[in-house]
């Protein structure tokens, strides 16, 4: 089963369509990433908790000093404000890594130039696969707080973007610097990461986590699973575990309540979305309704999107509960993701070519 959500025919309409000032502007940014140097987390220069170098460590961002103690202990948490220490940690080199595989691949694909595939494929060996520079499959060490000698169950949040990179794997064209053989390896290193997901402690607390966190495990373990070629596992994780979670977190009226009680409510609401979205995709490949299945409440994932939808149309201009940070927030990937991927069209909306990078959000 063809894993990844971007086919020859998606690349192909995107060739096809690509205007010349979106296509200047992926080219610039590649050639940027064809001059920077690899990328691990081995290179840390910050202080660690681990004494293994080819753990992940992140830093909790939303954690601060508490200003009650003379020292600052324990720590609290100031929800949607980031601590400046977070920038630290691995947290925004994983990011960074992502990102450029994800740009590198999509000019490979929309030029045809085999120095951009290469390139990605030179990040991928750096961050997985080489002995010296490999990060360790597992995020114990993710998202720790000052005073606690490991990381945060939480901190799992920080994997979710492996559902993009595994995306951009999946469009990666063989080359000298990425054969058949390192994907092999590859898939062996997300094997491990796989059985240390499904059996950690702080994993499994994750994925009975309420909210966006919940989702983005279910997200995250389907991805892998039709990555590792297993697709009866995701088939199960969707029918045991998504459907069920869709009666806890949606409200009929298109409420995602968990999401606006924070304080970037509207930010936190197209993340749970996006997760949600990727999802349903995935169920339509494999047989498992979800865009349009009701809860319990009646509720649906559609009814979710048409309540965002004109938010997400007019940069949250009128959305009506707190958002710390609305400036950030880029609602029209997710109007692209769900118009192209789940054929769900609102009419004149944004177009995908509006995006700066083109494999899914």
């Amino acid at each position: 089963m063809q894993f990844a959500l971007c086919s020859g025919e998606y690349w192909e309409q995107l060739r096809r369509n690509c205007p010349a000032s979106l296509l200047n502007q992926l080219r610039e940014d590649a050639d940027r990433c064809l001059e920077q140097p690899l990328l691990s987390i081995t290179w840390r220069k910050g202080t660690t908790l681990s004494p293994d170098p080819h753990d992940y460590i992140s830093f909790s961002p939303y954690n601060w000093p508490n200003p009650d103690t003379a020292d600052g202990f324990p720590w609290i948490q100031r929800d949607g404000v980031i601590n400046p220490e977070f920038r630290n940690y691995d947290g925004p080199i994983l990011e960074e890594f992502c990102r450029r595989v994800g740009v590198l691949v999509t000019a490979g694909q929309l030029t045809g130039e085999e120095r951009y595939f290469r390139c990605a494929g030179k990040l991928l060996k750096c961050w997985f696969l080489m002995p010296e520079t490999a990060m360790n499959p597992n995020f114990r060490y993710a998202q720790f707080v000052p005073g606690n000698k490991i990381g945060s169950c939480w901190g799992l949040i920080d994997s979710h973007i492996f559902c993009q990179l595994l995306e951009a794997v999946g469009s990666l064209k063989n080359n000298p610097d990425w054969t058949p053989d390192d994907l092999t390896r590859l898939r062996e290193w997300f094997t491990r990461y796989y059985f240390w997901l499904v059996s950690d402690p702080f994993a499994i607390k994750e994925e009975g986590a309420p909210t966006n966190h919940g989702t983005w495990y279910d997200a995250q373990f389907v991805t892998l699973a039709l990555f590792l070629d297993q697709p009866e596992l995701a088939r199960r994780q969707l029918r045991e575990k998504s459907i069920p979670r869709l009666s806890r977190q949606l409200l009929n009226n298109g409420l995602q309540p968990f999401e606006v009680s924070r304080t970037k409510s509207f930010h936190y609401s197209i993340f749970n979305l996006t997760a949600w979205s990727r999802l349903a995709v995935y169920g339509e490949k494999l047989g498992v309704p979800l865009w349009e299945t009701l809860s319990d409440d009646n509720a649906s994932l559609r009814k979710c999107y048409e309540f965002l939808l004109p938010h997400l149309l007019n940069g949250g201009r009128d959305w009506p509960y707190l958002e710390l940070d609305r400036a950030s927030i880029h609602g029209e990937r997710l109007v692209n993701f769900v118009e192209t991927f789940l054929g769900d069209s609102p009419g004149n909306t944004v177009s995908i070519l509006q995006t700066p990078c083109m494999l899914p959000c």
